[in-house]
């Protein structure tokens, strides 16, 4: 488990990394990335991320510390902008209505971006957003651009 550390410097959290994690790097870190900006976002309190190795829809759960209940569920996948479209669409299939109600699908995004761009895309792609039966869609940037595409915030 990745636990979110007081940091006594600045007041900010640090993860502590485990070592039994390796295998979902890559996904720790996109989760990292958007935890940060959800929290703030949502003025919640989430400091606690697990791996899941198990095969399910589900990459990572955040929890609070000492959280009873069911923790956030993200499923994360990677993307650049010509894929946003077929990612979204892939992971669509993939899952039960069910199993994609209260799912995260994140998009590990790496490359440039234009916010313009973006927006154009998003415009041009609400249908494909809207009914993906995803709870939220998240771009997560790789240089720290975290956006909230579905369902989007004003």
């Amino acid at each position: 488990m990745h636990l979110l550390a007081p940091n006594k410097n600045n007041g900010q959290r640090l993860i502590v990394n485990s070592h039994n994690d390796r295998q979902k790097i890559t996904e720790l870190n996109c989760a990292r990335r958007w935890l940060t900006a959800y929290n703030k976002i949502n003025q919640t309190g989430y400091c606690c991320l697990k791996a899941n190795y198990f095969q399910s829809e589900v990459d990572v759960y955040v929890y609070r510390d000492k959280e009873v209940g069911r923790p956030l569920r993200l499923q994360i996948t990677k993307a650049k902008f010509d894929s946003l479209t077929a990612a979204i669409q892939r992971k669509k299939g993939l899952y039960s209505p069910e199993q994609k109600a209260d799912l995260f699908l994140l998009l590990d995004f790496s490359g440039p971006i234009s916010l313009n761009k973006l927006n154009v895309w998003q415009s041009k792609n609400l249908r494909l957003l809207s009914g993906s039966g995803f709870l939220e869609i998240w771009l997560v940037g790789s240089r720290g651009n975290v956006i909230n595409l579905w369902p989007g915030l004003a």
